[in-house]
């Protein structure tokens, strides 16, 4: 009865063993997934400040030409991105060929 029961007690192991490995598959598929959500935050985060440098910098640009040539009284800046690379496209569209290289044109 003893043997009957060892034989029992090795098919029971491996039916646990056998259970057991579907599940560590899935253990294991989550930590990786884990992982890489991990380093798509990261991604996300570092987008993000990326874009809010560039936010910033636009605005500054937008307020520079602004003053520099002011046309609208009251003017505002865009709260967005877009909205900022906008108004910056709206004001410089019309500036003169060369301006900027001290008003000589095509460097003469």
């Amino acid at each position: 009865m003893s043997d009957l029961l060892l034989v029992k007690k090795s098919e029971l192991a491996d039916a646990i063993t056998d259970a057991v490995k579907p599940l560590k598959a899935r253990i294991d598929f989550l930590e990786e997934m884990g992982a890489e959500c991990v380093n798509d935050w990261q991604k996300i985060e570092q987008l993000r400040a990326e874009i809010q440098r560039a936010n910033e910098y636009a605005l500054r640009l937008v307020l520079s030409l602004a003053a520099r040539f002011p046309a609208v009284e009251g003017f505002q800046a865009l709260p967005d991105l877009d909205g900022r690379l906008s108004q910056i496209d709206n004001m410089t569209c019309r500036l003169p060929l060369g301006f900027g290289n001290g008003g000589e044109v095509n460097g003469r």
